[in-house]
């Protein structure tokens, strides 16, 4: 009985060790998939990466990614859409502005930062938090308080 139980559990080790199939590394290599195809592509409109239209789990997926390794969609043009936030740092006399990209099951949403080129100003040429909006920009970076910041640099955004 004890040589069954031993087969046995070295039986399970080989299978799934035989399945991987050397995928071991799938997420990066979908992380390197996704920066190579923004890399390659140009869209019509001159965007480089329109995450309206992807899946939640490939924005999820994208998303997560430019938080993570920014510098490899710097100089790119993005178009998303999400909702609505902004915050305000009193110490610093700043206010920050934000498209929030909630995930497939609305759990782990993730914000990135946009500035508006254009003269507009807080609150009356912004939507009320939580509303839903498209923003298509460059992504860009500042430097405050010895970090590099990365945000999307657009003309404005547009009410969804």
């Amino acid at each position: 009985m004890k040589k069954l139980i031993t087969a046995a559990a070295v039986m399970a080790v080989l299978l799934v060790c035989s399945c991987s199939n050397g995928n071991a590394g799938a997420p990066d290599a979908l992380i390197d998939s996704i920066v190579s195809e923004v890399s390659e592509q140009s869209g019509e409109d001159g965007i480089d990466l329109d995450l309206t239209v992807m899946n939640a789990n490939m924005i999820y997926a994208t998303v997560y990614n430019i938080v993570t390794e920014p510098e490899a969609y710097y100089g790119k043009t993005l178009k998303l859409v999400g909702y609505f936030d902004t915050s305000y740092d009193e110490r610093l006399d700043t206010r920050y502005y934000f498209v929030v990209i909630p995930d497939a099951t609305a759990c782990c949403s993730q914000g990135l930062e946009f500035m508006c080129s254009s003269d507009i100003s807080y609150p009356d040429d912004y939507p009320d938090p939580g509303t839903d909006i498209e923003v298509t920009g460059t992504l860009d970076r500042y430097d405050e308080e010895g970090h590099t910041y990365y945000y999307i640099k657009t003309g404005g955004i547009d009410l969804r």
